[in-house]
């Protein structure tokens, strides 16, 4: 019997799992909350700035791990025989020549735009913009045909506005990273951005990568909007990788901090509600809705199944994502959940979470919504 790791680096914390690969049968499990974002460091929610800093991850993803694995034996340990990951989307983070967050190099420690730009960081509206106007107006391709509106939560808009906004981000930016990939790639020590693995998940949900567009967005098209948008461009990897597919091996550095002693091979990753679509069973003609931070309709088609028209009315279209060798599909409610706890704590404001009132308002707010879910 093998065991297998599985992480989920949510919006708050990163949660790890060990499972018994062949059962399903869970043997440890542990959450670890973020202890800077926890604090509010690097965040201005007045000009919609949340930022996060890779220690967080690194350090929270330790404990997670060692968590999970506190009750195993040294020879259940030793089973441990995989790891994979998924993560919250459109959380990107400038890297240099090598791959590192520039965030853990001298002189950018705390500076956020160095770091981890979370999905709801929505700084780059104006960036947004002029990237969908660019993408409507390029004659050779409709990249818009998939995705509709270009968003400021996600991969060129973030990275155009660090870079209008900090010259040194832009001159030490090599390149631009997920954490969904930037995860996988720092176990087994594989973080060259021009060759690192990218899952197709966040590649085609929030870079735009679709082979029948030519890959990402045209160098030609994306210079038009700025030159820099081009070298990022050039500098990712020709083309993204599967969920399934084997990254490498965990490094001995990470094996000497998660507690780990065997070979332990480092899988792909995916966006987290793709990963929920998976453990709910989808697949072909099947629509699956995961709730949590956000709300999100996920379904799984054959190319050869999609009608041949515009379909900018969904939220994204991905090739490879949510179930390899499909299209997967994307709709729904971002930051539902998140909305609903912003609500709940100014609703509750002056009150402890364990008082009886706040409760009450929790379990009212928590009725009313499942009311207009039914």
């Amino acid at each position: 019997m093998r065991l297998v790791i599985g992480l989920d680096f949510g919006t708050d914390s990163v949660r790890a799992l060990v499972a018994d690969a062949l059962s399903g049968a869970v043997a440890g499990e542990c959450v670890a909350p973020y202890p800077r974002w926890g604090r509010g460091e690097y965040c201005d929610p007045g000009a919609q700035v949340f930022r996060q800093h890779p220690l967080d991850y690194m350090e929270s993803m330790t404990l997670a791990v060692r968590g999970a694995l506190d009750g195993l034996s040294a020879e259940d340990r030793a089973r441990v025989a995989a790891i994979g990951f998924d993560a919250t989307g459109a959380t990107v983070c400038p890297v240099d020549r090598d791959g590192t967050p520039l965030s853990l190099l001298e002189g950018f420690e705390d500076n956020p735009d160095a770091m981890f730009h979370l999905w709801k960081d929505h700084s780059a509206l104006e960036e947004a913009a002029d990237i969908h106007r660019a993408f409507l107006a390029w004659p050779e391709r409709d990249y818009t045909r998939y995705q509709g509106e270009y968003s400021a939560e996600w991969f060129w808009s973030k990275a155009l506005h660090a870079a209008r906004k900090d010259p040194s981000v832009r001159d030490a930016a090599y390149s631009w990273v997920e954490l969904t990939d930037w995860a996988p790639a720092l176990l087994c020590g594989r973080t060259d951005p021009a060759t690192m693995y990218r899952c197709f998940s966040s590649a085609g949900h929030k870079a735009l990568w679709h082979s029948a567009l030519g890959g990402l967005p045209s160098g030609e098209c994306l210079r038009t909007i700025d030159p820099y948008l081009a070298e990022v461009a050039a500098r990712y990897a020709p083309r993204p990788g599967l969920s399934t597919d084997r990254v490498g091996m965990l490094s001995a550095e990470w094996k000497e901090r998660l507690g780990l002693s065997g070979d332990v091979v480092v899988g792909g990753s995916s966006l987290d509600a793709h990963a929920g679509a998976v453990g709910a069973g989808i697949r072909p003609g099947m629509l699956v809705k995961v709730i949590g931070t956000s709300s999100v309709d996920l379904a799984a088609v054959r190319e050869e199944d999609l009608p041949d028209r515009n379909l900018s009315h969904l939220f994204g279209l991905a090739q490879n994502a949510i179930l390899p060798g499909f299209l997967g599909l994307e709709s729904g409610q971002c930051a539902f959940g998140d909305v609903f706890a912003w609500l709940r704590g100014l609703l509750g404001w002056v009150l402890d979470d364990s008082d009886a009132v706040a409760l009450e308002i929790r379990a009212a707010l928590n009725e009313g919504m499942l009311s207009r879910l039914e």
